[in-house]
């Protein structure tokens, strides 16, 4: 990091430390979402302020933009990270349950889930399982290809937390 604020003038600087004592809450509030160690954090931090240096004249908003990225670092650190079992609703399940048996009761799950969403969200995973690509779903949702992407993802993680409230950790079915 030094090297680059080396590179920086005072102007540039100045504007980043700014900004990040304006950010220091929303950052804070990130950083303890993902419960990074102090290390992690700093380290994390020290990242964004390299980048944000090489970035800042095509950033305009520098607030927002050092928010996003240290959320999308954190994100990213915290998928690569994560260890331990994951949650598999098709793995490991009693052997009371046939394999075939889990993934008819699975499949219910899922269009149950499915069913729950909005039409318009429904509609986001029936075109691209019909093959139309991103933009094309895009347009015919009325939603930005990046505003898709989005809730694409917020989709997922929805259906994900209704699958695993329905399956212990072990991936059998609760009660």
């Amino acid at each position: 990091m030094t090297v680059a604020l080396m590179r920086a003038d005072d102007t540039t600087t100045g504007r980043l430390v700014e900004a990040l004592e304006r950010s220091r809450s929303r950052l804070k509030w990130i950083l303890a979402r993902f419960r990074l160690s102090k290390e992690e954090a700093e380290d994390l931090l020290q990242d964004m302020a390299v980048a944000a240096i090489q970035k800042l004249p095509e950033i305009q908003n520098l607030d927002g933009w050092l928010v996003g990225v240290a959320f999308r670092m954190c994100a990213y650190r915290a998928r690569r990270d994560r260890s331990g079992p994951q949650f598999t609703p098709l793995g490991d399940f009693d052997m009371a349950v046939s394999p075939e048996q889990g993934r008819r009761d699975l499949a219910v799950d899922l269009e149950r889930a499915l069913a729950s969403l909005p039409r318009r969200h429904r509609g986001i995973f029936v075109l691209r399982a019909m093959g139309f690509s991103e933009s094309e779903v895009a347009v015919r949702t009325g939603y930005s290809p990046k505003s898709l992407r989005g809730v694409r993802y917020r989709l997922r993680a929805r259906i994900a937390v209704q699958l695993a409230a329905r399956y212990e950790p072990s991936g059998n079915k609760a009660a």
